[in-house]
Order: structure tokens, then sequence, then C-alpha cells
């Protein structure tokens, strides 16, 4: 049937010159080169493409790179010349009161010029706000995880590596900042030699079991510099081993409203810290502004940039400092839970939570709690029957509930706390009077 469909000559017809199936052949090979090239083309694009997307990333890390050994040089510069003025002296004497010694002399000599870096940018602020706010897989988790954990540090101290015989590296030399040495590149990390410990660092944090600090680490050393100030980081540095205390004032992270039935409306945080670590100084500022001393309150908050890098006791040496040279009237203070460096049989003067709590008085009072969780690097000021906590819009009530919310569920108990009661060289008094908020 199909024969006769085809015809009698189909078989014929199929034959073909050899002159055409000459041509047929060159056709082919022309589409398979054709093919061959395409691929190759293709291949040799892409190939291209990652080359590029990989230099354009190399190029970025290296950038990334200089600029952070660019700003640890800035950072180390200034840090030593803190050291020098400040903590080299002390610190390289010997003998048993060395630390006695040493902490009175952190509490006597202050950090005026210290330089703020590695500040996140608004636009930064609020991607890290929106981070935190839509936190749900286990990544974004671990590091929420991270960021609480750095509130429990206490206290840093810096472990440099170890080597091998033959591998220490060249100790680097002093230059300026626009020196034609910091034009040079830094060895490629594959190409240095590994140290038979890494350099790393040492944290304290309060355990609130046992009521003593607890030791916590290694700590990756880029771990610490992205979590604390530069400045701060190259100050631990330059004395391994030493125990520094960290920086008091820290910003809360995520959605940061009290809530309502804690707070009074009424009474406005005037200087509130926003994103910056300014808690300290923000919520003094605001405390004298609602005391009446609006003035006094403008002129204290300017210097709050001068706070976000110091170290506890320099912070708060510092607001005493501050507080007899702009406001007289309450220049002197208090201070409860703080040993009496000295001697003469004086005794420690003791504040709880309930003296707090029950005692209400109309002078500021500034006040540095554990929280449960051993977090220790944040402070509000209690005036009246409220608390000025900077990071919030209104001011809170003075009760248990809201001392528990600041420290992040339950206030263990408080650090230190400073009272300004008493005249510094003045006869004015305090014009503000006892006052029932709430």
């Amino acid at each position: 049937m199909r024969r006769r469909e085809r015809g009698s000559d189909w078989y014929s017809k199929l034959r073909k010159t050899p002159y055409q199936l000459k041509l047929a052949k060159q056709k082919l090979k022309r589409e398979r080169f054709a093919e061959e090239l395409r691929l190759k083309q293709e291949q040799i694009a892409r190939i291209q493409k990652e080359y590029a997307e990989d230099r354009a990333k190399a190029e970025k890390v290296a950038l990334e790179q200089d600029m952070i050994r660019r700003q640890d040089k800035k950072d180390r510069k200034v840090a030593l010349g803190l050291y020098k003025k400040h903590y080299k002296d002390q610190m390289e004497k010997k003998g048993r009161s060395v630390e006695r010694q040493l902490q009175d002399n952190l509490k006597k000599h202050l950090v005026k010029d210290f330089e703020r870096t590695n500040q996140l940018t608004k636009k930064e602020q609020e991607e890290w706000e929106e981070f935190f706010n839509s936190a749900g897989d286990k990544e974004k988790k671990e590091v929420i995880k991270e960021s609480a954990y750095v509130k429990e540090v206490k206290s840093l101290s810096y472990v440099p590596a170890k080597w091998y015989p033959g591998d220490e590296p060249a100790a680097e030399e002093e230059t300026d900042e626009d020196s034609a040495q910091d034009d040079q590149p830094p060895v490629p990390r594959l190409l240095r030699p590994k140290p038979r410990v890494p350099a790393h660092f040492l944290g304290l944090m309060h355990d609130p079991k046992s009521k003593f600090a607890k030791q916590t680490g290694p700590l990756n050393p880029d771990w610490v510099k992205y979590y604390f100030k530069g400045v701060f980081v190259q100050l631990v540095m330059l004395q391994p081993g030493r125990w520094w205390p960290v920086v008091v004032g820290k910003s809360r992270e995520g959605n940061s409203a009290a809530p309502k039935d804690l707070l009074v409306p009424r009474i406005k945080i005037i200087f509130p810290q926003n994103s910056q670590d300014h808690c300290l100084i923000k919520g003094v500022a605001s405390s004298l502004f609602y005391c009446g001393l609006k003035t006094e309150a403008h002129t204290i908050s300017g210097s709050a940039s001068k706070f976000e890098c110091l170290t506890k006791p320099l912070a708060l040496q510092e607001l005493k400092n501050i507080m007899r040279n702009l406001v007289p009237c309450i220049g002197d203070c208090m201070v409860f839970n703080v040993r009496n460096s000295g001697g003469g049989g004086k005794k420690k003067k003791i504040l709880t939570i309930d003296d707090l709590l029950e005692n209400k008085t109309r002078y500021p009072t500034v006040v540095i709690p554990y929280g449960k969780d051993g977090s220790n690097n944040h402070s509000f000021v209690v005036v009246d029957d409220l608390i000025f906590d900077s990071t919030q819009t209104y001011a809170m009530r003075l009760c248990r509930d809201s001392l528990d919310w600041i420290c992040g569920g339950q206030m263990e108990s408080i650090n230190v706390a400073l009272r300004f009661n008493t005249s510094h060289g003045t006869k004015e008094k305090l014009k503000h009077k006892d006052t029932t908020n709430w």
C-alpha cells in the first residue's frame, strides 16, 4: 500500500549525486561548528562574568579591610595618647597595692577627647531595627542572642597570639596617617604564618546566682571590634592581661516602647538618646530639666558624646565633675554600694531596690542596675516617683514592674548609685520640691 503511494521510482529519488552529498556534509560541519562556537562563547562569557564578579567582590573586601586597617590605626593612635596620659605610669608599677592604686587612678584621671568611631548611620540603624523586629529564622535569632550576650559582658581583657619560634610578626612601626607605608597592601591571610594560639579576648560576666563575676571566652577579635568602640578596643589591646570595665550606656534594640501602664505621659523625656549609647548623661539631663534646671540640662546634654566611650569609673567621675561645675546647688553626691577607697573605717553605704522604691526623694539619683541575666551597662535616673530612662519618650512610674522591664525581665540588684543631694561651693539649694506625679 505504501509502495503504491510513494510511486515506482521512490528509491531512485533518494539517491544523491556526489556533489550534493559534499554540500550536505559541508552544511552539517558548518552547523556543528556554529553550535560549538556558540557554546564556547557562552562559556567564555560566563567565565568572564564570574571573574568580573569575583574581582569586584575581592576589591570590595580589600577596600573594606583597608578601611578597617586605617581606622584601627587611627583608633590605636588615639588610644595610645590616652594610655600615656592617664594609665601608663600606674600600670607599669609593681607591688601589692597596684590594683587598688590603678582603680583610684581610673577615678581621678578622665578621658577628655575620646573620639567617637564606627557609628551607624541613620539608614543603617533603621535597617538594624527592622532586622530585629523581623527576626524569625535561626541565623537572625543567633545574631540577636549575640547582642544580648554583649550586654552581659562587664569587663574585657586581651590575650595576644602565641607564635612558633621564627614566625613572630615584625613589630609595627608608628607612622603618620599619610605615610607611604599605609599604601602598602597587607600580606594575604593565606600567606601569613599561623599562630600556635590565636589572639583573642576574655570577658567577665556577672553571675546572679553566685553574686561573683565569671570568665567567658575566648572571644574572637572581629566579634569584639564589631560590638565595641574602636578606641576602647585598642586601649584594651595596649595592656594584655588587664581587665578593663566596658562602657556604660546602651541603646535598646528593637521595639523600645515600655508598656503604657508604666508610663507617665504628662512628663516627657526631653533628651532621648535615640540610637546612641548616651543613657547615662541623657537621663541626667532629662531629670534636671524636670527639676527646673533647664539651662544646665541643655549644657549637660551637649556633652553626651564625651561619655560614649568612657569606662564606668571614668564616666561616673566625669559626671561628678560636670555636676560640680554646672549644677553646684546639688554638685556633690552620696555614693552607694561602692567600697570606700580612703579607708578610715568608713562603711559602704547600701542602697537596695526596696530602699529605692520606698524612700522617694526629690534629688536626682543615678542608678546602674544588675539584671537577672547579668547585664550591667544601662543606667537611669530616679526623681520623686519617676524614672527617667532616656530610651523612652515619657518618664516611667517608679515601681517594681518598671525596674524589671528596664532590666529585660527582672532587676536583680543595684550595682552603683549616685544621689546628688548636697551643694558644692555655694549656698544655693535645689528649688524643686517633693512631687507626686501618679
